[in-house]
């Protein structure tokens, strides 16, 4: 019996100890598992979805590092697929994360990493041979791009607009089609990077042929001052327009800046660079529009004595020389305060008169349109220098005074830029001169300059188009003030941007003297405001979309105003006296020039000729003032 039992209880022992056995194989995990199918990603710069598998015995968890990636599941069991969701790159540098799986005391990790943008061009500019030789352009990158062709670059076509990686594009310009400078700006863009290659192309360019000079002639002596130069006209082999640049030397090796650039041949000079009984020498260079140009030989003078201009007496300072114009755009400068002797040719009133048309014409558009006008000095004698004031200047050593002048400028002083004259007399004199008769005044435009060192201004403006601004002589302002007065309110008829009243609306009363003003054309007074921000009736929306002008846009306040009343940009010269007119008020200035030759305004040809100089100032965007200016006096509006 001992013998039966004692293998019935080893059979029960061995069956024991194999389920003992048995389980602590399960608890130990000998025959767990955990596998991801990679365990790194790469992804694009631009982002990217993409997908990896889990192969587990048990349950498992997913955790990510960085909020910047994402997967559909963070928990599971068994095999699945779990997609990772990647947004673009748009920081600066490249970027890593770690993704963690466990399962159980298990745990397995992908890297996660993406690259910020790297994109370049092998070169930003390309210059074509006249012959249209096509050019490579290499990409660098490492990601899609694509480039666009704006419609000043059309000329030139791509044989490939996008691709991904580098990459080679070809470049072939078009025929010429014109006789015109070829250039533009081909646009690319590569995720949340952009360039641009500046494209230009050269033509075959003939130089003009060289001037002769004729006066003064080699060696003359005692050449009056003004002096008279001339020369003969130089033909240019291509048709294109030829422009004359004269130049002055003392020695004959150091050459002054050019003194005058006209299309002329003739031309009367006072200038600064001009004393009595001097030696000079003297050249002309012709330049056509695509850099040929010639110089003529040098010629030798000596200046005489400078005469006195007489009362009244009328000196043509410029003729106009544009080829398409019917007539002159008159500008006429007198001086108000300024006695016989300062009267002596070349002197102070000369140098008075030439300091004010430079500044007139140094603000686009007028360098640009210059060869429209005609410009005129007219001499009026005072018994007095200055000019009268009435109470002590706020801002100036300026005192109150009383002063005979032949104008009667008055100036308020005081805290006040305003000045007053006698406007009858002042037409009278502009009058003197034969070209200008009572029907020509509302094409005028008559520079009143004051001798008198303080800062201030105002525009007299009549509602047919006549203008007198006043402009004080102040040494460091006067420039500035010129621009405002004369080039903006009194020739471009425009009106102030900045603002005295923030939290005013502007007024119906200046709304109507505004309708009024204009008589129908928005385009013949005050263009650089609007009563309305309806981007798609505002008189200047054509510059909304046009490459170039994206600063125009409507920026409420002007015209004394901040509420109710648009201006198109967010600083401009009516603002602060900035050297700069906006784009709208540009426009105005030309559209004034073409109507008074009895033109149409031609956008084409606008466009082609229009120069944007943006002054970049901090001013605020409701016409806040940087110069710390006391804001010149409203115009003064008559009818």
């Amino acid at each position: 019996m001992l013998t039966t039992k004692f293998p019935l209880f080893i059979c029960k022992l061995k069956i024991a100890m194999l389920f003992i056995a048995g389980f602590v194989v399960f608890s130990c995990s000998e025959d767990d598992f955990l596998v991801l199918s990679v365990n790194e990603l790469n992804i694009p710069v631009e982002g990217k979805e993409t997908t990896f598998t889990i192969r587990s015995s048990t349950d498992w968890n997913v955790a990510v590092a960085d909020s910047w990636a994402k997967v559909d599941k963070t928990s599971g069991t068994g095999e699945t697929s779990v997609t990772v969701k990647i947004d673009g790159n748009y920081s600066n540098k490249d970027r890593t994360t770690i993704l963690s799986v466990s399962s159980g005391a298990l745990v397995e990790t992908i890297s996660v990493t993406q690259s910020t943008i790297s994109f370049s061009l092998g070169s930003y500019e390309i210059g074509f041979d006249a012959s249209g030789t096509a050019q490579k352009l290499t990409v660098t990158a490492n990601s899609g791009w694509t480039l666009s062709i704006p419609g000043k670059a059309a000329w030139c076509e791509a044989d490939v607009l996008s691709g991904y990686g580098d990459g080679v594009i070809t470049l072939t310009p078009t025929p010429y089609t014109e006789r015109a400078t070829r250039e533009g700006k081909i646009v690319f863009s590569s995720f949340n990077a952009r360039a641009e290659l500046v494209i230009s192309q050269e033509i075959t360019n003939e130089s003009p042929a060289i001037p002769e000079l004729l006066t003064p002639q080699d060696g003359a002596q005692g050449v009056d001052i003004p002096v008279s130069f001339s020369w003969t006209a130089s033909v240019d082999a291509d048709g294109d327009e030829v422009r004359y640049f004269l130049c002055l030397s003392p020695d004959g090796q150091t050459w002054n800046d050019t003194i005058t650039e006209t299309m002329a041949t003739e031309v009367s000079h006072a200038s600064k660079y001009i004393d009595k009984e001097n030696s000079y020498y003297w050249k002309v260079v012709a330049r056509d529009p695509f850099g040929g140009e010639s110089e003529s030989r040098v010629f030798r003078f000596t200046s005489g004595k400078p005469q006195l201009y007489t009362e009244g007496e009328v000196v043509t300072y410029q003729t106009y020389s544009a080829p398409d114009a019917t007539r002159g755009v008159n500008l006429v400068v007198v001086g108000d305060g300024f006695i016989e002797e300062d009267y002596v040719k070349n002197g102070t009133f000369d140098a008075a008169a030439e300091k004010a048309i430079d500044a007139f014409f140094e603000v686009e558009p007028y360098p640009t349109y210059r060869e429209y006008f005609t410009v005129y000095k007219v001499v009026a004698y005072s018994e007095e220098r200055g000019a009268t004031v009435k109470q002590d200047f706020s801002y100036s050593s300026q005192k109150k005074q009383t002063k005979n002048t032949v104008f009667g400028s008055v100036l308020e002083g005081g805290e006040s830029t305003g000045i007053d004259c006698d406007d009858e007399t002042v037409f009278k004199y502009a009058l003197k001169i034969p070209a200008i008769t009572g029907s020509e005044l509302p094409n005028t435009t008559i520079i009143v300059v004051i001798n008198l060192d303080v800062y201030a201004g105002t525009a007299i403006m009549y509602m047919d188009g006549k203008s007198i601004v006043l402009c004080p002589m102040g040494s460091d302002t006067f420039e500035e003030v010129v621009s405002h007065e004369a080039g903006g309110h009194g020739f471009g008829r425009l009106l102030d941007e900045y603002i005295y009243y923030g939290n005013r609306s502007y007024p119906d009363a200046s709304i109507q003297e505004l309708i009024q003003f204009r008589n129908g054309n928005v385009w013949s007074f005050g263009a650089n405001l609007s009563i309305t921000n309806d981007r798609e009736i505002v008189h200047w929306k054509h510059y909304f979309e046009k490459e170039g002008y994206e600063m125009v846009g409507l920026y409420e306040g002007g015209g004394l105003y901040g509420n109710e009343v648009w201006r198109p940009e967010v600083n401009s010269c009516m603002n602060d006296n900035a050297p700069y007119f906006n784009a709208p008020s540009r426009e105005a200035i030309v559209r004034r020039i073409m109507a008074i030759n009895n033109k149409p305004f031609d956008y084409d040809a606008y466009y082609s000729r229009d120069k944007i100089k943006p002054v970049v100032r901090s001013a605020q965007s409701a016409g806040g003032r940087t110069t710390g200016r006391v804001p010149l006096a409203p115009p003064v509006l008559k009818r």
